[in-house]
């Protein structure tokens, strides 16, 4: 069973020691472009992947970076503002995750309100990735994502997220299941994994409630959880989807190193304990 979970530098060797297999690396904030598009950061990149492979680890998914949050548009709101601004950084990205040895990246979406729009706008910013993609063997990870105040941004249902596979039909473009995106719009996470299981190549697992992007571990929620995870396992070992269960969680960041470890390693066993039931 391989299990990775979101980047976090000093935690490296205690992540393999525990049975992480790999990470998804983040790559910065959408302010920090200049830094992302310079020699200096590819060599801060290799740096960490030489860090991650000492300890025992892979890089197992990147994710590339987001205008914030992805719930603003960037300047006037064009398509053209956002490509002149994000495009630059995803190809750098996509390069990157090449460097890492890494053959999957997720990637935010570009929105506009009007659905024909955003679909345009994509299909223009995929036809210039792709290639990118191809020539450094990484897939592209659409991932399901909501909007300002959570609204549906065309990118939530299986009817979004697969017209983008079915217009481009390439190998190297798939989907990112996001578990608590699905919850956030009152969706059912299960269900869409069902719907769309075989253009699946990367995960986010975490849990939620509605209208609230927690990133909290599965069933600490209590009550209010509103994912099946052991339909969910069921579902994705018998899919054809070989990747890891990659958790993306947000830990306080006022813990302790102590506090931190104990974390990690109750996320480790509650993967398990799901896994170990199915």
């Amino acid at each position: 069973m391989n299990i990775s979970i979101c980047d976090k530098d000093v935690l490296y060797s205690y992540l393999s020691k525990i049975g992480y297999s790999g990470l998804d690396v983040i790559f910065n904030e959408f302010n920090e472009r200049e830094y992302i598009l310079s020699a200096e950061y590819t060599e801060y990149i290799k740096e960490k992947y030489e860090k991650i492979t000492k300890s025992g680890l892979v890089v197992s998914q990147t994710h590339l970076t987001y205008y914030p949050g992805h719930l603003e548009l960037i300047g006037n709101g064009t398509y053209q503002d956002f490509e002149d601004y994000m495009l630059p950084m995803f190809i750098k990205e996509i390069e990157l995750t090449k460097v890492m040895n890494c053959k999957v990246c997720v990637i935010h979406l570009y929105f506009e309100k009007d659905k024909t729009a955003s679909r345009e706008g994509n299909v223009k910013l995929l036809s210039k990735l792709l290639p990118y993609a191809e020539k450094n063997d990484v897939v592209i990870a659409i991932e399901n994502i909501y909007g300002n105040n959570y609204a549906d941004i065309h990118l939530t249902t299986k009817e979004d997220l697969m017209f983008y596979v079915e217009f481009f039909k390439s190998k190297f473009l798939g989907i990112c299941l996001d578990t608590g995106h699905s919850v956030i719009l009152k969706q059912d996470p299960v269900k869409l994994f069902e719907e769309i299981k075989d253009h699946i190549v990367a995960l986010h697992l975490h849990t939620t409630v509605e209208n609230v992007d927690l990133h909290a571990i599965p069933y600490t929620v209590s009550y209010c959880e509103r994912i099946d995870w052991d339909n969910l396992y069921r579902q994705i070992r018998s899919s054809n989807y070989s990747g890891p269960l990659n958790f993306e969680l947000m830990p306080p960041d006022n813990l302790s190193e102590e506090a931190k470890k104990a974390y990690y390693l109750f996320v480790y066993e509650t993967a398990k304990s799901i896994a170990n039931k199915n």
